[in-house]
């Protein structure tokens, strides 16, 4: 299962202003700072922070400041939050619903999305209004975005790398 998460960067090269992307739910479960979008600006209803929240997502996109919100039930989340996102990546998708409308964002935008419930792991589509793309484009991120060695270091070489810092 995945989460839709629709999230304003901080750094515009690396993904514009804002961005569209799914996480594993279990991660955002088990973190009250990634509660679903729909707990603090739902489509239906209102929240204690919802005028807030909305508000600053709005200067946020105009400042190129970052803000990360996330659903497993895209409807459920404010459209003007969406409306805001400049960047959207889109990942896999597990429920018709959710499918339904992941492929809905995807066609608004120039593409089909047809085959989003079968994407694998790091596959996702992107798409930034801010670049003039014609529709999503199908990338594959790597899961680790740091290098590691293949064995750990030993206490020899992290002596020596202290060392070498150092001076």
């Amino acid at each position: 299962m995945s989460r839709l998460l629709v999230m304003q960067q901080a750094v515009p090269e690396l993904c514009g202003k804002s961005a569209m992307v799914s996480i594993p739910a279990e991660a955002a479960a088990s973190n009250p700072q990634t509660a679903p979008a729909e707990t603090f600006v739902p489509s239906r209803g209102d929240s204690v922070c919802r005028a807030g929240i909305m508000r600053l997502a709005a200067q946020a996109r105009k400042y190129h400041l970052g803000m990360v919100f996330a659903t497993q039930n895209p409807r459920e989340i404010e459209n003007t939050i969406i409306g805001n996102c400049s960047t959207h990546f889109y990942g896999k998708a597990n429920s018709s619903t959710a499918i339904a409308v992941i492929r809905d964002q995807i066609a608004l935008r120039g593409g089909t999305g047809q085959d989003v419930p079968t994407l694998k792991r790091g596959q996702f589509y992107a798409y930034n209004a801010d670049l003039g793309l014609q529709a999503p484009a199908k990338l594959q991120v790597p899961m680790c975005l740091s290098e590691h060695p293949k064995n750990p270091l030993t206490e020899e070489t992290i002596l020596q790398l202290a060392r070498d810092s150092a001076q």
